[in-house]
């Protein structure tokens, strides 16, 4: 025992005190190491993560600790108004104490301690029944029903979102607690950058097993609109360095999920009535990378069909104001969308003009919601892969399935199936070619326009709140179908 760290050994006296008989670490019961064998046992563990915490007993939080060699039990300090006496306790054979004395309840919040700022121990207190947090100046107790400090007060700070049925389930409860959940996780460090999804899986497990939604690299079907309406931002370390949001170093997730990027995540907030959204979503894939349903992905799109306009320029006074052609003929005119917040900390977008069309931009913009929508940007070469299908059909909102090799593919849309019939039927050897007579095309105003023609794929590069200008000049958009990778 005496070569295990401080902290495991300060966690098996703890475990002996409370009389408990076993003590689950996952660096003792997850292998460690770099080899397949490691690897395989990490992935496998790590989506057990919901069923560990989950049936604890207690969790034991060492707040303070900055590794495992530092401990649990931390020389405490007098905070400003404590008055120290020490005593002595004889009969049990132990060494001098102190107790603090202060006249009214105090508590000097624990968010600034190490503790708070790892990304996996977010899930690892929030599934927990009950956990003891042991920070630098006193203990905390933290469960189903409450947050209490040593000296009475409640704790209600970072950290402290508990995933109840009663709440999740009521109308808007799931997403108002994963989008709290996210707006602390994306603010806290991972050693890997890989990590991003599993490091919450066993959360997004259990909320799936509360709500029985699917699950989409950080996003949910039920939510998917609301969901895609993120920003980031920089995030400060516990010594208060800025660190710029960035796109992850390696994939993690499609451009479209928030698990994407570095940085604090933040999302659009509008009503939730039905009026409010212009867009849906058809169909959806995520490929997982190994096991656990909840991990890693290592691709994935999203279909949306709703009101899409092409940029036609970056406004001169800021480089992230978009500018669109609203109107046409004589009534054209230039007009900025609204306050464009690019993804991983980017000042400015660049564009690039295609040469058939000398006035517009490879950047698109699609809206989401009533003031709020998505900045999208061409994707080329191979990466761009995934058709765009544009029908004219306005589809309803058609759900992915989740296939037996875990996969995650989508239905196939019933306009689809149509055009699939008709080719077969056009190409029966006993079809014949037959003279048609039609009566000539109307040139009333009644006829349809020939639409743009849509990229294949896009990628997302930003989010935009749109001013009234703005949404004005949607109005005579169409709906369109586009691909997001």
């Amino acid at each position: 025992m005496t070569d295990l760290p401080r902290t495991i050994r300060d966690a098996i006296v703890i475990t002996r005190r409370l009389g408990v008989r076993y003590l689950w670490v996952d660096a003792l019961c997850i292998l460690q190491g770099s080899d397949a064998l490691a690897k395989a046992d990490w992935e496998r563990e790590s989506s057990r993560m919901a069923d560990v915490y989950g049936d604890a007993f207690l969790t034991i939080a060492a707040a303070s600790a900055r590794s495992v060699h530092e401990g649990i039990f931390q020389d405490r300090k007098p905070q400003e108004g404590q008055v120290v006496m020490t005593f002595s306790a004889e009969k049990h054979n132990s060494s001098d104490g102190s107790v603090y004395v202060q006249h009214d309840a105090m508590f000097c919040d624990c968010i600034d301690e190490p503790l708070y700022h790892r990304g996996w121990t977010l899930q690892e207190r929030i599934l927990s029944p009950r956990v003891i947090i042991f920070t630098r100046d006193q203990l905390v107790w933290n469960c189903q029903t409450r947050n209490r400090t040593e000296t009475g007060i409640e704790m209600n700070t970072r950290g402290q979102q508990r995933l109840r049925g009663s709440d999740v389930l009521v109308d808007g409860g799931a997403l108002q607690f994963w989008h709290s959940v996210v707006r602390d996780y994306s603010s806290r460090h991972l050693t890997n950058a890989t990590d991003k999804l599993p490091a919450l899986s066993g959360l997004a497990a259990a909320l799936h097993q509360q709500t029985g939604d699917t699950y989409l690299a950080g996003l949910w079907e039920n939510s998917i609109l609301d969901d895609l309406l993120w920003a980031n931002e920089a995030i400060y370390s516990s010594r208060g360095n800025r660190i710029t949001p960035s796109r992850q170093p390696n994939y993690t997730a499609p451009s479209w999920s928030w698990a994407s990027v570095h940085g604090i995540i933040d999302f659009h907030r509008s009503s939730k009535e039905p009026e409010f959204y212009f867009a849906k979503c058809l169909s959806y894939n995520t490929t997982l990378s190994g096991v656990d349903h909840f991990g890693a992905v290592y691709n994935g799109w999203i279909k949306l069909r709703g009101p899409l306009v092409r940029v036609l320029r970056v406004g001169l006074e800021h480089g992230s104001n978009l500018i669109v052609q609203s109107g046409a003929g004589q009534d054209a005119m230039s007009v900025c969308l609204g306050k464009t917040i690019l993804d991983a900390g980017e000042k400015n977008i660049t564009i690039s003009t295609p040469e058939s069309n000398d006035e517009f931009s490879d950047i698109w913009v699609l809206r989401i919601k009533k003031k709020a929508g998505l900045v999208l940007k061409v994707v080329d070469g191979e990466d761009g892969l995934v058709s765009s299908d544009d029908d004219d059909d306005d589809e309803g909102h058609v759900p992915g399935i989740a296939a037996s090799n875990g996969k995650r593919s989508r239905k196939l849309l019933g306009s689809e199936i149509v055009q699939r019939l008709r080719t077969i039927s056009e190409h029966l050897p006993w079809k014949r070619s037959k003279a048609v007579i039609t009566p000539p095309r109307s040139t009333s105003k009644s006829t349809r326009p020939i639409k743009e023609p849509i990229p294949k794929a896009f990628r997302r590069i930003g989010m935009i709140e749109l001013e009234l200008v703005g949404m004005q000049a949607f109005e005579r958009c169409e709906r369109r179908t586009v691909t997001i990778i």
